[in-house]
């Protein structure tokens, strides 16, 4: 069930409907038992979204079997140059959730605009 996985994928709770997530899109086609682990995160505030990349690319990335070898290669390649050219640390994560009209609210984050107006 929908609440097994969220359970088991780290999460306390459901997230509420028009909460803002980010989800592999390489695992998504799964049902939602057979997503490895933080397929699917939900950070609570802008602040969050960092940290929620952050552990994607540790507990996702290192299990999800749906990620092709090719994009595998390409995340190693530039994580390991770790050039910060335009900012890649909490801040931007930050200016481009907002850049996108997202924001936060009481359950967690919402579009607070169209997405598709920027």
């Amino acid at each position: 069930t929908l609440f097994y996985s969220a359970i088991k994928n780290g999460r306390s709770k459901l997230p509420e409907v028009g909460q803002v997530g980010i989800r592999c899109i390489h695992c998504k086609h799964l049902c939602h038992q057979m997503r490895p682990i933080r397929a699917a995160v939900f950070p609570s505030s802008l602040d969050q979204i960092y940290m929620a990349v952050k552990n994607w690319q540790h507990f996702h990335f290192s299990v999800c079997i749906e990620i092709p070898q090719e994009f595998r290669e390409k995340i190693v390649t530039l994580s390991t140059k770790r050039k910060r050219v335009g900012g890649s640390g909490r801040a931007y994560w930050v200016y481009a959730a907002k850049k996108l009209g997202i924001m936060e609210y009481k359950h967690g984050l919402c579009f607070g605009k169209d997405p598709n107006t920027f």
